[in-house]
């Protein structure tokens, strides 16, 4: 007879990561569209806390989800950080189209800011590209940890609800030659 073999445990958070990151990622995208659009302080911060709740419901979700496949609490675990970078990808590679795109107008806005608090600063167009890759290279990573440790909360809430086939005992083919003593 042959073993049923586990399902793996990094496809299936690759998967999972996949699948909701890219979702989170465009809800995000969406939300952030709007806050550009309509810039009120008060929906923005509505937006924001809204994009809060549900990255950090897409971690457990992902994580939930991915371990109770395999049982395993490490899936849930990878599922939640693949969540956290896929998401944070998307919004990084946004941020970095929309800072090119507009780098002029928001350079001139910066300067304004240094030039009001008197500091001897001057703001280059690469300047503000490097802050950008660089500030969103830390979120990017700053997300993925932060899935990782939702995602395992829920994988270790769903290891114990795991749809992993028993394997029923059988038999051993190996019958033992009739002993020679009487």
């Amino acid at each position: 007879m042959q073993q049923q073999a586990l399902p793996s445990s990094g496809g299936i958070a690759l998967r999972q990561g996949l699948m909701f990151g890219v979702g989170l990622g465009l809800i995000q995208l969406v939300i952030t569209i709007i806050n550009y659009l309509v810039n009120l302080g008060s929906l923005n911060l509505v937006l924001s806390s809204i994009s809060i709740i549900l990255a950090l419901a897409a971690y457990l979700v992902a994580g939930l989800r991915a371990s109770q496949q395999t049982g395993r609490v490490v899936t849930g675990l990878l599922a939640g950080m693949w969540t956290g970078l896929f998401a944070a990808i998307i919004s990084y590679v946004v941020t970095l189209i929309y800072t090119i795109a507009n780098i002029d107008s928001l350079r001139i806005a910066a300067q304004r800011v240094v030039d009001a608090n008197h500091a001897n600063f001057q703001y280059t167009n690469s300047l503000l590209i490097a802050i950008t890759a660089g500030t969103g290279l830390g979120v990017v990573l700053f997300l993925g940890l932060v899935g990782l440790g939702v995602g395992s909360i829920g994988g270790a809430i769903s290891r114990r609800r795991a749809n992993i086939p028993t394997q029923s005992y059988q038999e051993a083919m190996f019958q033992p030659p009739p002993s020679d003593r009487q």
